[in-house]
C-alpha cells in the first residue's frame, strides 16, 4: 500500500492528508531558545556607551532578541542569530538582561550582564 502526502502543515498541531484520509498530531513543544553574551558578564569602563553582543539560537526559528537596562523599558536588539545593542552607562553599577524568543513565543532564560562605570 502506497500512500501520497497531499498536504502538511507544520506547528505546534498538524494535519497530515493520505488519500482522503486526515491525521490529526501535535509536535512536541520545542525547546525554548538559548542566548549567549560574547561580552563579559561583567563589564568595568570609563566609557559612556558600551556594546554588548552575542549569539541566540532556536530550533524552531528565533523571532527576537530583547535587552533590558537599568529599569528601562525592554528593546530590541539589532539582529537575532547574531545580536548586539549599545546602552548608556550612566557612572556607578547598572545592570541588565537579555532574553531570546523564538517563532512560538518562547522565551530563553535571561542573561543577566552588569556595567561597572568608572568616570
Amino acid at each position: 500500500m502506497t500512500f501520497r502526502i497531499y498536504s502538511y502543515t507544520p506547528s505546534p498541531a498538524y494535519v497530515i492528508t493520505f488519500d482522503n484520509i486526515e491525521v490529526f498530531g501535535v509536535a512536541s513543544t520545542p525547546k525554548p531558545p538559548a542566548v549567549t553574551l560574547l561580552t563579559p558578564q561583567k563589564i568595568t569602563t570609563d566609557k559612556k556607551e558600551v556594546l554588548l553582543s552575542g549569539y541566540a539560537y532556536s530550533g524552531v526559528g528565533l523571532d527576537k532578541v530583547e535587552y533590558k537596562f537599568n529599569g528601562h523599558p525592554v528593546r530590541v536588539a539589532i539582529g537575532t542569530y547574531k545580536w548586539h545593542f549599545t546602552v548608556h552607562a550612566p557612572k556607578g553599577t547598572s545592570k541588565g538582561t537579555v532574553t531570546a524568543t523564538d517563532i512560538y513565543g518562547n522565551l530563553s532564560k535571561p542573561r543577566k550582564f552588569t556595567i561597572v562605570r568608572t568616570k
